[in-house]
């Protein structure tokens, strides 16, 4: 396979991680939001940084 037929599959996956991303992000600074483990700030800079950390951040890393 080249990346020209695997472009169709790899935009929207892309776009679906940054979305849950941005998503994660606006949640951790909810005003009523609490967060475990980390502080807001490094949940924040884990978030920017590491790639599918919203998937631990939305399974652990927020009290509901």
């Amino acid at each position: 396979m080249t990346w020209t037929e695997l472009l169709p599959v790899l935009i929207p996956l892309l776009l679906i991680n940054v979305a849950f991303q941005v998503f994660a992000i606006i949640d951790v600074h909810k005003h009523d939001r609490e967060v475990v483990f980390f502080s807001k700030t490094a949940w924040t800079v884990i978030l920017v940084i590491v790639n599918v950390a919203w998937v631990v951040y939305l399974l652990g890393g927020r009290k509901e």
